[in-house]
């Protein structure tokens, strides 16, 4: 009566549903114990009770090299101690198991179970089956010493011979064959009340699976019809009406609905990716765009305070290239955040050296650290690895940030970075970082959210040292990409100390460096003593960053070769005579990517290798991927800097004195 209530329910396909698939559950769990976990119930006892009749047969072999022990030493006759022997066994056969002995011309020597074989031939002794049994134990003992034999035997009070499996071990001194087994019967009497209770519950389980599955239908009817209302309201579906309250199809209804809300919210997150990859598609473009025209205003700004010029005139050139580098350091965090915001940003893992690394990202701020008569240190903790592995790129980038802030903040004193190791596992170690200065401090309330996008101590902050806010953001977010932290400790007026830790795998060949503090010096930039000249071959299009490029290499004691597209380079590289190629990516006819892939294919079929830096103000992560791909040696930057030119050039004169390849 109360099933028949049921059955009429609009919900009888969910009832079905739900008692179906808990009986299948069932069922499957039923299915398994009976025919897999029982049997390997069965198999372990098999293998118990193997065991303890191999225990058995040791045990025997024992009593047996007692005896013969004593024959041998004179204590008794060999026929004393094998009566002996045999007493021994009969008394061990009857308080432990079943132990019997033949010997290898098929005499029964003992049986406590079947005397009347005792003296008897066993030669064609067969079971039901026909197996010669102890002519098989003789043959297995024969081959291994030791084995076990499976055969039909007579068992006390059963009319038919039982299956049974025996152990047997050759006791050689004698030539007795020990033995004891066990029937299988023994074993399945275990088995056969464990499935009785397992169908009791399963028939328990059954009914209380039935019971419990009618309830929760009834629970389950109210709440689906609600979600299927607010479904179809939240995808402006039709809402099922009176006239279709006899349909048992509920549940589909809300999966249609359910779909149509995921088709929906399929096609939104579309919309937003297309339009977030449309503005880091404009990002990359509006940035080569400034870059481009920047490194004209920053290399002719350069050049001219070279030049022959007035103290207020190289006030005015000084305004203008800090205005330019701090557009610069504006487009690079705001594509920095963008890339990290939108999942673009990759991470590296390759060898490089933690001191050289830390050393260059502290390299660009000399110059501002002289022009405000600070120090800045370098300390790295004894057994420091300086070989690792993972994104030193990165790494510097949030070196270059801090430290970066650190100079700009501190007006007194100096700034100190320290380095040591926070941790090590096996060949993980954690290294941490810290940069410590003698600035303005930052204030209780604001360390909350300096760490946020566009954040600053306070407004005036920007108004007097100038920033987006982004600078801190990118740290934090890098540092949690890299699976590391940043913490920050500050007092107003006294200083501020971030500290950040980064994990790293150890490279090949580590040697742990000794400990050491270095004042990076604050001089100015001079040519490398003894660095020869090289012959440039400049590809670029731009009229004004040829001029930049070619009086920068010239101040620095090189030649310079000028083309104006990709074809051309790849013409002049073919007359020969060039240490360099600085390759732009952007130019006509042929972009610095199919000149690069041309002279790299010329190359492996005539030999040798020419370094190609490329030197293009397309600065994004894949964009560096590509021009390494296509063959590039390096990448800088536009705006181009005289300083890293030159630390370029220094690097491939240095290559070519020690007769190694350059490798940025």
């Amino acid at each position: 009566m109360i099933l028949g209530r049921y059955l009429r329910l609009r919900n009888w396909n969910t009832l079905s549903k739900i008692v179906g698939m808990n009986l299948a559950v069932l069922l499957v769990a039923s299915l398994a114990i009976i025919f897999y976990i029982i049997p390997l119930y069965e198999g372990s006892l098999l293998e118990e009770h193997k065991a303890h009749t191999s225990s058995l047969v040791d045990m025997a072999i024992s009593v047996l090299s007692h005896y013969h022990s004593l024959a041998e030493n004179g204590e008794a006759t060999l026929a004393e101690a094998q009566h002996r022997a045999i007493t021994a066994i009969r008394v061990m056969a009857q308080q432990n198991d079943y132990i019997w002995i033949h010997d290898l011309n098929l005499t029964m020597v003992v049986h406590p179970y079947a005397p009347q074989l005792e003296g008897t031939n066993l030669a064609n002794f067969k079971d039901p089956a026909g197996k010669r049994i102890f002519v098989e134990m003789n043959r297995v003992v024969k081959n291994g010493d030791k084995g076990f034999l499976e055969y039909l035997w007579p068992k006390p009070g059963r009319a038919q011979p039982l299956s049974k499996i025996s152990c047997i071990k050759l006791f050689e001194p004698w030539g007795w064959v020990v033995g004891s087994g066990l029937y299988y019967d023994d074993k399945k009497q275990e088995t056969i009340s464990l499935r009785r209770q397992v169908v009791a519950v399963s028939s328990t389980l059954f009914a209380v699976i039935v019971l419990f599955s009618l309830y929760a239908a009834r629970r389950i009817n109210q709440p689906l019809k609600q979600a299927l209302r607010i479904t179809s309201q939240i995808t402006q579906a039709h809402p099922p009406g009176s006239g279709d309250s006899e349909t048992p199809d509920e549940p589909r209804q809300l999966l249609h609905a359910i779909e149509t809300m995921v088709t929906e919210l399929k096609e939104a997150k579309d919309e937003a990716e297309h339009a977030n990859n449309a503005k880091s598609d404009f990002l990359a473009r509006m940035s080569h765009e400034i870059r481009t025209p920047m490194n004209a205003v920053v290399g002719m700004t350069e050049l001219a305070m070279e030049s022959a010029v007035s103290l207020e005139q190289k006030e005015y050139l000084e305004g203008v290239r800090a205005s330019a580098e701090h557009l610069t350091e504006l487009i690079s965090d705001i594509l920095d955040f963008s890339k990290i915001e939108a999942g673009h940003l990759s991470l590296e893992q390759i060898p490089f050296s933690l001191r050289e690394t830390l050393e260059a990202a502290l390299q660009p701020l000399i110059f501002r650290a002289r022009q405000k008569g600070l120090s800045c240190t370098l300390s790295i903790a004894p057994g420091m690895p300086d070989r690792l592995v993972g994104d030193p790129l990165r790494l510097r980038q949030i070196v270059t940030n801090l430290a970066g802030n650190a100079v700009k903040f501190t007006a007194l004193g100096g700034v100190a970075l320290t380095v040591e190791e926070a941790a090590r596992q096996g060949e993980d170690v954690k290294v941490a970082v810290s940069i410590r200065d003698t600035g303005i401090g930052i204030p209780q309330e604001a360390r909350e959210h300096i760490f946020d996008p566009f954040v600053q101590a306070d407004g005036s902050t920007t108004r007097r040292f100038g920033g987006t806010g982004l600078g801190l953001a990118i740290v934090r977010q890098l540092a949690e990409m890299m699976g590391g932290d940043v913490s920050l400790e500050s007092e107003p007026g006294q200083g501020s100390e971030f500290r950040f830790t980064v994990p790293f795998r150890l490279a090949g060949g580590q040697a742990a460096s000794g400990a050491s503090v270095r004042e990076i010096s604050t001089a100015s930039p001079q040519t490398a003593a003894g660095s020869r000249g090289l012959s440039v071959l400049v590809a670029e299009d731009i009229g004004l960053n040829q001029v930049i490029v070619t009086r920068f290499l010239e101040k620095l004691g090189h030649c310079a070769t000028v083309v104006t597209n990709g074809r051309e380079a790849v013409e002049a590289w073919q007359g020969g005579g060039f240490d360099l190629v600085l390759m732009d990516v952007q130019m006509p006819e042929m972009d610095g990517i199919e000149a690069t892939r041309a002279i790299r294919g010329h190359e492996r079929a005539l030999g040798g290798h020419t370094p190609i830096i490329a030197m293009t103000a397309h600065v994004m992560q894949q964009d560096i991927a590509l021009c390494r791909e296509a063959g590039m040696d390096g990448h800088l930057d536009k705006p181009l800097k005289r300083a890293d030119l030159e630390r370029a050039l220094e690097d491939i004169n240095a290559a070519a004195s020690q007769q190694q390849p350059y490798i940025a």
